[in-house]
């Protein structure tokens, strides 16, 4: 599902004018954090150009088990485009 589209300077300055607070998730092996109103992160995000199907399917994996939802970013033609991958039972 497409969760967010658009153009920006940086990935992080782009997601914090769309109002995410954004950590490090260097400790979920990704690249950010990402937080809503909550206290907690809802979701877990990162961005590369090509990634394997492997490696999203585990980190897909990774984000259900402390209950978040796994952002996949691309940049395609100068626009950010984020992708939720939710796990299904």
């Amino acid at each position: 599902e497409l969760l967010f589209r658009g153009e920006g300077r940086s990935l992080r300055s782009f997601l914090e004018a769309r109002g995410f607070r954004v950590e490090s998730g260097l400790k979920y092996g990704c690249e950010y954090r990402l937080y809503e109103s909550i206290p907690h992160a809802s979701f877990l995000l990162n961005r590369e150009t090509k990634p394997r199907a492997k490696d999203i399917v585990a980190r897909v994996r990774i984000a259900h088990s402390v209950r978040k939802t796994y952002v996949q970013v691309a940049k395609v033609e100068g626009e950010f485009l984020g992708y939720s991958f939710q796990w299904i039972r």
